[in-house]
């Protein structure tokens, strides 16, 4: 927090802005229907300027490192956001002091929930990735194995051996609607197929997140409007008694109620900062946004489940072909191994 006011050389507070005539081509002043000339403020200092708080940012950023190298912590602090440094991870959003002091006293918020859940969704992405790049291994492997059987050749062969049994029959069945309903030829296509659910997962995952903080930030906006509605009717009951008080006894009065007046007023600066245009609040506006952010938020959820339940689904169907795969080359290597012909 800066002041906007510079110090002049002897001390003193200057001026916030100095006004400065806007000219025309001709260079003169442009007179206004008022009479007046048209101006514009100009600042007297750049601490507001946002290039600053990068700069200055970046700066704390090295000494801070500094410092922590110098003490021997291998911690280490960067003033990019996620985003900026590259890295796939969900930020949380800022609790503010009332919900700090309600969570610390074991009190759930709202704004506690949200970051629970992004930390629950990061630890999912995690392991996603985690998954991803074990897949991304594998098909590479099954892409160099050049005799790896087609799922076509691998369950024609289950089929002819009638005497081992790899899986029931309830489960074949699912197997092999699946491969055909999907279209997938190979083993090395069923891990790209599971691979692209995953990757629609993280995707979905992501756009969860700034739903919740808007509709959060909504909910914020109704919620303190209901709040200013009730401290206006307690303040407005408070200026009828100070009227009604004898002038000596006002100042008494005022003191006794000095908490009400703290809370009407911060009511009122917050609910001043959101008026429109028409200096009207939009509550109607705001409920409307509230009841289509939840219909959102609920849709994707119920696609981030469906997905999750999905990605589930192929995964365990991918397992158990994974365990034919292998069960079959398990049986052909010692044959092979005594130059027995399949």
């Amino acid at each position: 927090m800066l002041t906007m006011r510079p110090i002049e050389h002897d001390g003193s507070w200057g001026a916030k802005s100095k006004k400065e005539y806007v000219l025309d081509k001709s260079g003169e002043k442009i007179r206004l229907a008022s009479g007046e000339y048209k101006s514009r403020k100009i600042p007297a200092v750049d601490w507001n300027e946002q290039h600053n708080a990068e700069i200055w940012r970046a700066a704390w950023q090295d000494e801070a490192n500094t410092a922590l190298e110098r003490s021997g912590s291998d911690t280490r602090i960067n003033h990019k956001n996620y985003a900026r440094q590259g890295l796939d991870i969900i930020p949380t959003i800022h609790l503010g002091m009332a919900a700090s002091q309600m969570e610390r006293k074991g009190i759930r918020t709202e704004r506690g929930d949200i970051n629970r859940e992004i930390m629950v969704a990061n630890s999912e992405l995690r392991q996603l990735k985690a998954r991803i790049k074990k897949l991304n291994k594998w098909i590479a492997e099954e892409s160099r194995n050049t005799e790896s059987p087609t799922f076509a050749d691998v369950i024609s062969d289950i089929l002819s051996r009638q005497g081992q049994i790899v899986v029931n029959a309830a489960t074949t069945s699912q197997i092999l609607d699946f491969l055909e309903a999907k279209q997938i030829q190979n083993y090395a296509g069923l891990e790209k197929y599971l691979q692209s659910l995953m990757g629609k997962q993280s995707a979905l995952a992501h756009k969860l997140t700034p739903a919740r903080k808007k509709l959060a930030e909504v909910t914020e906006r109704i919620n303190q409007y209901s709040n200013y509605k009730e401290r206006k009717a307690e303040y407005d009951s408070f200026i009828k008694e100070y009227n009604a008080q004898l002038p000596w006894k006002r100042k008494a009065f005022e003191d006794d109620n000095r908490l009400l007046i703290n809370n009407y007023e911060e009511s009122k600066k917050y609910i001043g900062g959101l008026v429109n245009n028409k200096n009207q609040v939009p509550i109607l506006t705001w409920k409307k946004e509230h009841s289509e952010l939840s219909a959102q938020l609920q849709k994707l959820k119920g696609e981030h489940e469906s997905l999750k339940a999905e990605v589930s689904s192929v995964d365990k169907i991918r397992v158990q072909v994974y365990d034919i795969l292998r069960r079959d080359r398990q049986r052909e290597q010692p044959q092979r191994a005594h130059g027995m012909e399949l």
